[in-house]
C-alpha cells in the first residue's frame, strides 16, 4: 500500500535524524521479497477496497486518514493478514500526532503492540534481530522501535543488541479470524 501524502508528511517529518527516510528503499525491498517469493503483488493507494486480497502490506504508513484504521480492522477481523513496518501510525492526515502511543488511531489494538521508542540509527550503525524460534539472526539498520507487546501477542523476533537486547522487534497477533505482523525495524532481505 502506497499513499502519496504519506510520503509527503514523512519527508517533512521532524525528530528523526535521517534525512532520508528510505520510503522507497522499505516499499521496493518489501517488493522484491514478495515477488522473490512468489506473490503477485498490486501497488494500491489507502482507499483501495482490500476484500480481493488474502495479504496487505502497509510500508511505513506515517500518516494515517480518518476511516483508514477502521478498513484495517475490518479487513483482520474477517481474515485478512496485514504485515506493517516500523513508523505506523504517528500522525493523522493534518499530521499531528496521534495521542495515546504508537501506532494510534486505534491500530494499536489490532497490532497488539505499542511502539513505546523510535532509534533512529546512523549511517554505519547497526543491530541484529534474533528470530525466536529458529536463533537466524538478520541486520538491522536505520530504524528500531522499541515494542510493548499487548497479552497474547507472539514475539517472533527479539533485538540483539543495545539498551533494547531482549526487546520485541516484530510481533504476530491474531485478532478476529486474522492475523497482524508488526516489523519494529529495518531488516536486511533475510529478515523480510
Amino acid at each position: 500500500m502506497f499513499d502519496w501524502d504519506n510520503r509527503w508528511a514523512l519527508d517533512d517529518a521532524w525528530g528523526m535524524q535521517i534525512k532520508q527516510k528510505n520510503l522507497r528503499e522499505t516499499c521496493c525491498q518489501l517488493y522484491a521479497q514478495l515477488n522473490h517469493c512468489g506473490v503477485e503483488t498490486d501497488v494500491v493507494g489507502v482507499d483501495a477496497d482490500l476484500n480481493r486480497y488474502k495479504l496487505v502490506v502497509l510500508p511505513m504508513l506515517f500518516m494515517t486518514k480518518p476511516g483508514f484504521a477502521q478498513k484495517i480492522r475490518e479487513y483482520v477481523e474477517n481474515g485478512g493478514t496485514v504485515v506493517a513496518t516500523y513508523l505506523l501510525g504517528y500522525v493523522d492526515e493534518s499530521t499531528l500526532c496521534w495521542l495515546g502511543g504508537f501506532p494510534g488511531d486505534g491500530l494499536r489494538e489490532v497490532f497488539g503492540v505499542t511502539a513505546s521508542e523510535l532509534d533512529t540509527l546512523y549511517p554505519g550503525e547497526g543491530n541484529r534481530a534474533i528470530w525466536v524460534k529458529s536463533s537466524q539472526q538478520s541486520s538491522i539498520k536505520d530504524y528500531c522501535e522499541l515494542l510493548q507487546p499487548a497479552e497474547g501477542t507472539e514475539v517472533v523476533a527479539v533485538y540483539g543488541q543495545d539498551f533494547y537486547s531482549g526487546h520485541a522487534a516484530v510481533t504476530h497477533h491474531v485478532f478476529g479470524k486474522g492475523h497482524a505482523y508488526y516489523i519494529g525495524a529495518r531488516l536486511d532481505d533475510a529478515g523480510n
